[in-house]
């Protein structure tokens, strides 16, 4: 029994010994790491005045159909139950 004991504690230190190298490795690891590069903020692409107005335009259509299929909808739920 004192020599299954003495094993198994012999084989702890050793898991312990190599958690202990793996934490360390990793650390180095990180700190040789380099930062990621701070990138700037990507500019608007630019646009004719037509364009613009052609996209803003489009958006606005794209809200009044929303907002009507949001209405059919709110009508829809608001029905009378019979």
């Amino acid at each position: 029994m004192d020599r299954l004991r003495a094993q198994a504690e012999q084989r702890e230190a050793f898991a312990r010994q190599l958690e202990i190298e793996t934490r360390l490795n990793r650390q180095r690891i990180e700190a040789a790491r380099l930062p990621e590069p701070i990138l700037p903020p990507t500019s608007r692409a630019l646009r004719s005045p037509e364009e613009e107005r052609v996209l803003r335009q489009s958006a606005s259509g794209r809200r009044a159909a929303a907002a009507s299929e949001v209405g059919q909808i709110n009508a829809w739920l608001d029905r009378p139950r019979d």
